[in-house]
């Protein structure tokens, strides 16, 4: 398909047997107006739609309007979605790398004296990795657990 976007000039049309063969994505649609603006024409011949007429024009303008409606409440789901696997206490993301005795052996490391650069390619993450995890950020609310902490211990203060 990239190769029959990339051929067509101004004048040209591009023609497909039914329209759902293209895709009916809000990014299918943004491609249909991309060649309008090109002047490239889309005409699909099962349902008689080509955009080189007024009809066809006003066509793909609600079909641009219908999948980006789509595409709007698709986000708004994924986002609830979302939410209520936090509020039940799931974890929410791509999965940490970072084992509980891979944390627990990174800080026996940095006991020994160990610098944390050295200590993240022993155990195989990446230092900001390292950082993260040994700073206490909490992956599902994105907040240092630090900041929960009394302001006395931030400030680094023995109770």
């Amino acid at each position: 398909m990239d190769q029959a976007l990339a051929t067509l000039e101004p004048g040209s049309v591009l023609v497909v047997w039914k329209l759902d063969r293209l895709g009916c994505s809000m990014l299918d649609v943004k491609m249909v107006l991309d060649l309008d603006r090109r002047g490239v024409g889309f005409c699909s011949l099962t349902e008689s739609f080509d955009t080189k007429t007024a009809l066809g024009r006003g066509v793909l303008a609600l079909l641009a309007a219908v999948a980006e409606d789509e595409r709007d409440r698709l986000r708004e789901r994924t986002r609830a979605g979302m939410r209520a696997a936090r509020r039940a206490g799931k974890h929410v993301g791509k999965p940490s790398v970072l084992a509980p005795e891979k944390l627990d052996l990174a800080q026996r490391l940095l006991a020994e004296g160990k610098g944390r650069a050295v200590v993240a390619g022993m155990i195989g993450v990446h230092p900001a990795t390292l950082r993260r995890a040994l700073n206490g950020v909490d992956d599902l609310a994105g907040e240092p657990a630090r900041a929960k902490r009394s302001a006395s211990v931030r400030a680094g203060k023995t109770v």
